[in-house]
C-alpha cells in the first residue's frame, strides 16, 4: 500500500512539472510573438519578467523534487527570455533617439483645438509627430467629414487618436460620402460631379453606392444622422461643429490632389466668412496643410543617420496645387520626443498611423515618407475688417473680395486642372471698389491678394484713405501671394477705395482684400535648431570629420534668432561656453571630436532655455550598430526577402487583425 506522504510528493512534482510546461509554452508563444510584432516593449518585458522569476522561484524551492525535465524545461526558459530582453533592449536603445526634453508651451499652447480632415488617416499625414503634443497642452478635437467608403476606419480613427491622448467623444465624424453621383466605381482622377461643384445647394445628391444621407458605422454614431447629402447641409453640419466647439485654434485640410480635400478646403473658406460675417470678434488662429504634399508623395527618405524634415516632392518654391504658397513662408512645428526615432517601429508617429489597419495593408511603406523631423503649416490670418463691410465698385464679382477664399475650383474632381481666378474682375483701368467699414476702425495694415494666375497680373493700385490719405503700391506678387501695405495712419477711419491704375493680361484682378487694425501676430512662436540642410535637430550626429554648420529656424520674425544666445554644454565634463555668431549672423560652426557628446542650448536674455539639441560624434563601431539596425528593421517591414520573414509578416498581420478587431 503507497504511503501517504510519497503520494502526496508525487502528486506535488506532477502539478510543478505541468505548472513548467505552461511557463515555457507561455514564454515561447510571448517571444516569437513579440519579436515579430515589435510593439509595446516595457509592458511585454515587464510581464514576461515576472514570470520568469516565478518559474526561477519554483525552481530554486523544488530544485530537489522537480523532475530532470521541468528542470531543464527551465534552463531553456531562462536563455530564451535573456535572448528576447536583449534583442528589445538592443531595438529600444538604439532605435530611441535621445533627445533633450525642451519645454514647447510657446510652440504647442494653441488652447482648444479643431483638427478638420476629410479622410480617417489625414491627421496622421498631417499631424502625426505633433498630435499628442498639442494635446498635452491643450484640448484636441478632431473631426472627419468623409467616411471613405470603408467601415472600419472610424474605429481605426477612434484607436488613432487614442494613441495621441484623444478621447472618444473628441473625434467627430460627420459621415458624408467620398463619391457622388457615380452608379459605379471611379477610377483614381477619373472625373465627376462633387458635392462641392453641384448648380443648386439644396439639390440632393446620391454616393456610391447609393446613400443619400448621413449615418453611423461600425457602431459609432454620426454627427447629424440622417442629414441629407446636399451642399447647404454639409456647410451647416461643418459651421456648427466650429461654432459649438469655438476652438481657439484650427488646423484645417488645404487644396490638395484629393477632391474630398480640396471640398474640405474651400467649404472651410466659406464657414469661416459666414461666422464672422455675424461674430467679428472671433478669430481663431487658422493654419492650413497638405497631406499629399508633405507625406504621402514626399520621398521616402526616413532611413539615415539623422532625421529629415519634410520635403516637397517637387522642386519649385511654391506648392504644385497651389501656387499663392511660398515654401519658404510655412510653419514648422518641431516633433515631440516620442516621434523623434532611427527606425520605425517604436516611432509614436507611425504607431499612430498603424491603427488605420485598413490603409496602412493598402499602403505599406508610405510611413518612410510621413514619419519626419517636423510638420509643416501655413497661416491664414483671421482678422480681417472686411467681413462685415459694404463694399461696392465697378467690374465682376465684387462680393468675393471678401468671402476668405484665395482661390475657387470649377471642378475639384479635375487633377489637371488648378483652382481658378477666384475674386474681383475690374475689367480695365481705372475701375475702382470702395469698402464701408461696419464701425470706424484704425487701420494700419491691408493686404492685397492677386490671382494665382500668372499670366494675368494688377501692376499698379491707388489706395484712398477715407481721411484723405493716398497710397500707391507696386505691382501685386504673382502667384497669388499677398501684397503687404503699411498704412501709417494712426487715424479713425471709415473706409478707403481702390483704384486699377494699370494692370496686364486679358482679365486680371484681387482675389482677396484684408484689412487690420495692427499687424496680425500669430500666438505661437517656435524656435528650433536646424543643420546646414535646413533639418531639425533632435539627437543629431555630425559627420565623422566633426565640423558642422548650425542655424536657427525662428517663426514668425525670421530675424528673432538676434534675441538668443547658443551655448555648448560638455555632457561629460558640465563645462559650458558661449556660441559666437558668424558674419552674417545666421549661422555658427562647430566642431566634434569622435567620442564627445555635446548639448547644444538655445537660451533667451534671461537664460531660459528655448531649444536643445544633442550633438554626438560616435565611433566607427557605434556608427555600424545604427546601420545595423536600419537595416535590420528594412528587412522585418520588408514581406520579400525570405520565407521566414514572410510567415513572421503574416503572423504579425494576424494579431493586428485579433487586435483591432
Amino acid at each position: 500500500m503507497p504511503h501517504a506522504g510519497s503520494s502526496a510528493c508525487a502528486e506535488k512534482n506532477k502539478m510543478n512539472k505541468l505548472l513548467h510546461r505552461i511557463l515555457f509554452s507561455l514564454l515561447v508563444v510571448l517571444t516569437l510573438f513579440s519579436l515579430v510584432h515589435l510593439l509595446g516593449y516595457y509592458k511585454q518585458l515587464l510581464f514576461m519578467g515576472a514570470v520568469v522569476a516565478m518559474g526561477g522561484v519554483l525552481i530554486v524551492f523544488g530544485r530537489d523534487k522537480c523532475s530532470a525535465i521541468c528542470r531543464r524545461a527551465n534552463y531553456i526558459i531562462l536563455p530564451l527570455f535573456v535572448v528576447w530582453a536583449s534583442v528589445v533592449l538592443f531595438w529600444e536603445s538604439w532605435g530611441k533617439c535621445r533627445a533633450p526634453e525642451v519645454c514647447r508651451d510657446a510652440s504647442y499652447a494653441m488652447g482648444k483645438i479643431l483638427v478638420l480632415m476629410p479622410h480617417q488617416d489625414d491627421e496622421s499625414n498631417c499631424l502625426g509627430g505633433v498630435l499628442k503634443e498639442l494635446n498635452s497642452q491643450g484640448e484636441v478635437y478632431i473631426l472627419f467629414a468623409n467616411h471613405g467608403n470603408d467601415e472600419p476606419r472610424w474605429r481605426e480613427a477612434q484607436r488613432a487618436a487614442a494613441q495621441c491622448g484623444i478621447p472618444e467623444e473628441r473625434v467627430i465624424f460627420l459621415g458624408y460620402a467620398s463619391m457622388w453621383n457615380v452608379q459605379e466605381p471611379k477610377k483614381w482622377g477619373e472625373p465627376f460631379l462633387h458635392l462641392y461643384n453641384v448648380q443648386n445647394p439644396d439639390d440632393l445628391v446620391t454616393s456610391y453606392p447609393g446613400e443619400i444621407e448621413t449615418r453611423g458605422r461600425d457602431g459609432i454614431e454620426c454627427y447629424a444622422p440622417g442629414t441629407l447629402f446636399t451642399r447647404n447641409n454639409y456647410k451647416k453640419n461643418l459651421k456648427s461643429v466650429v461654432e459649438s466647439i469655438r476652438p481657439d485654434t484650427i488646423i484645417c485640410i488645404d487644396y490638395d490632389i484629393n477632391p474630398d480635400h480640396r471640398a474640405l478646403s474651400l467649404f472651410f473658406d466659406e464657414v469661416m466668412k459666414s461666422i464672422r460675417s455675424r461674430d467679428s470678434f472671433y478669430s481663431p488662429f487658422i493654419l492650413k496643410s497638405f497631406a499629399y504634399s508633405t507625406s504621402w508623395l514626399a520621398e521616402k527618405d526616413f532611413y539615415g543617420i539623422n532625421m529629415l524634415s519634410a520635403r516637397k516632392p517637387m522642386n519649385e518654391a511654391y506648392m504644385q496645387e497651389v501656387n499663392c504658397y511660398d515654401w519658404s513662408e510655412r510653419l514648422r512645428l518641431p516633433v515631440g520626443a516620442e516621434s523623434v526615432t532611427r527606425i520605425l517601429a517604436g516611432n509614436s508617429a507611425r504607431e499612430s498611423f498603424m491603427e488605420h489597419v485598413s490603409q496602412w495593408k493598402q499602403n505599406k511603406g508610405v510611413e518612410e515618407a510621413m514619419v519626419n523631423a517636423d510638420h509643416v503649416f501655413w497661416w491664414r490670418p483671421a482678422g480681417n475688417l472686411l467681413h462685415q463691410a459694404c463694399i461696392a465698385g465697378d467690374g465682376a464679382n465684387v462680393e468675393h473680395l471678401t468671402d476668405f477664399k484665395l482661390y475657387d475650383s470649377t471642378d475639384v474632381t479635375r487633377f489637371d486642372k488648378k483652382p481658378y481666378d477666384h475674386g474681383w474682375l475690374p475689367g480695365r483701368e481705372g475701375a475702382k471698389v470702395s469698402f464701408s467699414l461696419n464701425e470706424p476702425s484704425v487701420i494700419k495694415e491691408i493686404r492685397l491678394y492677386d490671382h494665382i494666375d500668372t499670366a494675368n497680373q494688377i501692376k499698379r493700385l491707388t489706395i484712398r484713405l477715407s481721411n484723405g490719405r493716398q497710397i500707391t503700391t507696386r505691382a501685386l506678387p504673382p502667384n497669388g501671394r499677398p501684397l503687404v501695405v503699411q498704412t501709417g495712419c494712426e487715424e479713425v477711419i471709415d473706409g478707403f477705395e481702390l483704384t486699377v491704375e494699370e494692370m496686364h493680361g486679358v482679365n486680371p484682378g484681387i482675389s482677396e482684400v484684408e484689412v487690420f487694425a495692427e499687424s496680425p501676430t500669430p500666438p505661437i512662436s517656435v524656435i528650433k535648431l536646424k543643420d546646414a540642410e535646413d533639418n531639425f535637430m533632435y539627437d543629431y550626429i555630425v559627420p565623422e570629420e566633426g565640423k558642422v554648420s548650425f542655424s536657427l529656424y525662428t517663426w514668425p520674425d525670421v530675424n528673432a534668432f538676434n534675441n538668443y544666445s547658443v551655448f555648448v554644454v560638455n555632457t561629460k565634463t558640465k563645462q559650458e561656453k558661449k556660441l559666437s555668431w558668424s558674419h552674417d549672423k545666421s549661422e555658427f560652426s562647430l566642431s566634434v571630436s569622435s567620442g564627445d557628446e555635446l548639448l547644444l542650448e538655445v537660451r533667451d536674455a534671461r537664460g531660459l532655455v528655448h531649444d536643445a539639441a544633442l550633438v554626438r560624434n560616435p565611433g566607427s563601431m557605434m556608427r555600424s550598430l545604427y546601420s545595423l539596425q536600419q537595416k535590420l528593421d528594412v528587412c522585418v517591414r520588408n514581406r520579400t526577402k525570405s520565407s521566414q520573414l514572410r510567415f513572421y509578416r503574416r503572423w504579425k498581420d494576424f494579431m493586428l487583425r485579433k487586435i483591432t478587431s
